[in-house]
């Protein structure tokens, strides 16, 4: 049957690889004076988790109070207790706990040199205020990701910091101090801090068909990269590899490849990879003159001039100045078709005309306004009234021209005809003046024949305007 008695205390504690029981059974108060319901034994068990039905028995008590010692068992194990009373005449009482158990953990020893390993460290003993130490020596260890949190005050000194073993990386260490980094065959592509014979602060090399940098701004007022200094760019090798390469996909009317000036007093100003909205030109030399001491070759050499929108006037045609419509430093004029026999006012061959943009650069009016909103006056009349035409003056070029001075030979020398903006042969046989000189519009460099006078045939020329 079933006693009376029960467990009023049970106590377990941790040692090396034992823990150490404390039990304590009673006898109802009211009751305490029948010796039959007092407690005569204590059995304790013990399992390695918190279920009875798993649980041994570890050792019996021979007294209603006592301390069994439990041995064996391994460091940082977790054991779980429960006690049952025993009167004399063998009656148990209930269990306890009614549940689970108690639980206690053995405790490890420390080694005489003073080091714990990481099996020797309980779940959550490290904190970090248990961690906030002056210096930790001679430290190997694995942080794998680290995905949040600050690195606070870190002094490396000497050693080797890097991002992998091998292949692609990120490395610094303390013979050098500098940041090398490595591409994925584990050869040197960038460096920072560098301090070498160039005094070269970021170095970058590939020799593969790829960039090297990329600079990325993707809003419009602002700077991919912006140079203090004097920026060098030079390469080595073949000439059929790019030097420096540039580019400007944007439409707008000062989307230029490269603007390059001298602010001081005198200093050149050019842009390079003119925008279409500015006049879509390769080169367009704003202030300053343009200057090779071994020439330009192939070199074809052209005024910008302005035509009226309502001029029938051609490509291949010959031009004359009409007036000066603007000055600043050089001079900008409206040109016409020339129908006058020996014209000494002609300029040159129509070569292009095209739309004249609101801000496109031009020589005459100086450089373009910044405010996109807020043309000038000039700009915007001239925008509405004129094309833009460029005139070829000196080089090699064609040239429209027809038989009203007759059959041409090659070398001729070219003059206006009266048929209007075409070009016809020079008589050679009359006598030749300063004026006449001044006429010539160019000479050619090959024969034409014409069935009529009036026939117009196009002819490859050198350019004698200039």
């Amino acid at each position: 049957m079933a006693s009376d008695t029960t467990i009023t205390l049970l106590t377990a504690v941790g040692q090396v690889g034992q823990i150490v029981v404390t039990v304590m059974a009673s006898a109802p108060e009211q009751r305490k004076c029948l010796s039959y319901v007092r407690p005569d034994k204590v059995r304790v068990y013990i399992a390695a988790v918190n279920n009875f039905a798993s649980a041994t028995l570890a050792g019996t008590l021979n007294a209603a109070v006592g301390v069994l010692m439990v041995d064996g068992l391994p460091e940082l194990a977790t054991r779980y207790v429960w006690a049952i009373p025993e009167d004399d005449s063998g009656n148990q009482g209930a269990r306890y706990p009614a549940g689970g158990g108690v639980a206690v953990t053995t405790k490890t020893t420390v080694p005489a040199d003073g080091s714990i390993t990481g099996p020797k460290l309980a779940d959550g003993a490290v904190t970090p205020v248990k961690m906030s130490v002056g210096t930790i020596s001679a430290i190997s260890a694995d942080f794998g990701v680290m995905t949040a949190g600050t690195i606070i005050g870190v002094t490396f000194t000497g050693g080797l910091f890097r991002t992998a073993a091998s292949g692609r990386r990120i490395e610094m260490d303390g013979a050098s101090n500098y940041v090398k980094a490595y591409d994925a065959s584990g050869n040197v592509v960038a460096t920072f801090g560098v301090i070498d014979s160039l005094n070269a602060l970021v170095t970058a090399s590939r020799t593969a068909a790829a960039d090297t940098a990329i600079f990325v701004n993707g809003n419009i007022s602002g700077t991919a990269l912006r140079v203090g200094g004097r920026l060098v760019v030079a390469t080595s090798g073949a000439f059929t590899t790019n030097v420096m390469g540039g580019g400007n996909n944007d439409t707008s009317n000062n989307a230029h490849a490269a603007r390059l000036y001298n602010p001081n007093t005198g200093g050149g100003h050019a842009v390079l990879g003119v925008s279409a909205g500015g006049g879509g030109y390769a080169l367009n030399a704003q202030t300053g003159g343009v200057y090779s001491a071994a020439g330009y070759f192939p070199f074809t050499g052209l005024h910008e001039t302005l035509v009226r929108k309502e001029a029938d006037l051609k490509v291949g045609d010959i031009v004359r100045v009409k007036r000066i419509l603007a000055r600043n430093g050089l001079s900008n004029v409206l040109v016409e078709r020339t129908d006058v026999v020996a014209d000494r006012a002609v300029i040159g061959i129509v070569s292009e005309v095209k739309e004249l943009p609101m801000f496109s650069q031009i020589a005459a009016l100086g450089d373009e306004p910044r405010d996109r909103n807020l043309p000038t006056p000039i700009r915007r009349y001239l925008s509405e009234k004129f094309f833009r035409v460029a005139v070829n003056a000196l080089g090699e070029g064609q040239m429209l021209v027809c038989g009203r001075g007759g059959d041409i030979g090659a070398g001729d020398f070219i003059i206006a005809s009266d048929l209007p903006g075409k070009g016809q042969r020079l008589d050679m046989d009359q006598p030749v003046t300063f004026a006449l000189e001044a006429a010539i519009v160019a000479q050619t460099m090959e024969p034409v024949t014409f069935d009529n006078p009036d026939q117009v045939r196009r002819v490859a020329v050198f350019y004698r305007c200039g």
